[in-house]
């Protein structure tokens, strides 16, 4: 029987066949590997300038953010719902810093074997809030387990961006293999992260249009230093998103 679409086994299913894909794109400097280097640049810029920060990476994939971090003296727990997706985390991460790194394989909807307020900031990059199947559900998770005045970075699909056409659609059902695409202008993404006592700070771009030929590093300082989002919501197909946890 096919698993019920955003049910943890569809999504699951979906991320388990896909990591040998997910690894390439992120090795490409012009599809995941410049969102996931625009996420961690942008990431680091709010993250205090302490090692030895608790820090999740939720919905880690293949471990590209944690893996950075960990490098950086912090110490670093990797969640995915794919034990596929976990796997290669592990295996990538170098084995002079395991002694700092955590895995565990679980839903972000649902982080039930973390206390609350345990980590001082957490990313989840790749959209993985957007795919998640329940957006909110996520975030109110995120918000339990994170501590008050943590950092929090996440990117969603900008619903203002090219990815969109007029109707635009908030959701688009079974878009990804058997998980809904959810998308959130500012103002809306705003909202929801209110409900769960998360207050956003700062929005970035992400995968801006026309493409931006040379290195890497370039794009990415690019990409920091668009500050209106009035100018760059059409061209970009994600946000990243920084947010603080608000006290009780």
């Amino acid at each position: 029987m096919k698993p019920i679409t955003n049910s943890t086994q569809a999504i699951r299913a979906a991320w388990d066949t896909r990591v040998e894909d997910y690894v390439a794109m992120l090795s490409d400097p012009s599809n995941r590997g410049l969102a996931a280097a625009i996420e961690l640049a942008a990431f680091q810029k709010h993250l205090p300038s302490l090692s030895n920060q608790v820090i999740l990476d939720a919905g880690c994939g293949p471990g590209f953010h944690g893996r950075h971090l960990l490098c950086q003296g912090h110490n670093v727990t990797f969640v995915d719902v794919s034990p596929a997706m976990l796997d290669r985390a592990r295996r990538l991460t170098p084995q002079s810093h395991k002694s700092h790194a955590f895995f565990l394989q679980a839903d972000i909807r649902n982080l039930a074997p973390i206390s609350d307020e345990y980590f001082d900031a957490i990313i989840s990059g790749g959209t993985v809030i957007s795919d998640c199947g329940n957006p909110q559900a996520a975030l109110a998770e995120v918000s339990r387990v994170l501590k008050p005045n943590g950092i929090f970075g996440f990117s969603v699909r900008n619903l203002n961006g090219p990815q969109q056409t007029d109707p635009k659609h908030p959701i688009l059902p079974a878009a990804g293999p058997g998980f809904d695409w959810h998308f959130f202008s500012p103002e809306s993404i705003i909202e929801l992260c209110m409900q769960s006592n998360l207050r956003c700070q700062r929005f970035y771009p992400v995968l801006m249009e026309p493409p931006v030929d040379g290195p890497v590093e370039n794009a990415v300082k690019r990409h920091l230093s668009a500050k209106e989002t009035e100018q760059w919501q059409s061209k970009s197909w994600e946000m990243f998103v920084i947010a603080v946890r608000q006290t009780a």
